[in-house]
């Protein structure tokens, strides 16, 4: 997807995964409960994301370019992955998903192919933009 705000600041992959994530709450009242693991997995996920959202602190952005005054964070769960608000998010709404829908888990999936394409934007722009990004880059997972 191609920024679609004039400054190039990625608004239309906020708005891309911002419908989907919609569509996946929508989709649990449509479907059966199914299973503890389900809210296990949630559990897990919505620990991962709360985690990473307080290690980003002030360099946080829905969008894809990094802010100005953004730092390259590598401390709490940015030590092991490089995305991983994008996991814990994926395992939430998977998880919850098993719980409460089984078109959330289809959902999910595109939620995730959709992650994952901005990400690979994102990864473009912090080259950019930190010098040892590459390094940390090699160092981590996803």
């Amino acid at each position: 997807m191609r920024a679609s705000s004039p400054s190039g600041r990625g608004t239309g992959w906020v708005v891309g995964q911002t419908i989907l994530m919609a569509l996946v709450v929508a989709s649990w009242f449509f479907g059966e409960g199914i299973s503890r693991l389900g809210l296990a997995l949630a559990a897990v996920g919505l620990a991962i994301a709360l985690w990473s959202f307080s290690a980003m602190r002030g360099s946080l952005t829905p969008y894809p370019r990094p802010r100005r005054d953004g730092v390259l964070v590598d401390r709490g769960p940015y030590r092991y992955l490089r995305h991983p608000m994008y996991v814990g998010g994926a395992l939430l709404f998977a998880g919850l998903s098993v719980v409460f829908s089984v078109w959330g888990i289809a959902l999910t999936g595109a939620l995730g192919v959709f992650w994952i394409g901005k990400a690979r934007l994102e990864e473009r722009h912090l080259l950019d933009r930190f010098p040892g990004y590459a390094e940390y880059r090699r160092r981590t997972l996803f």
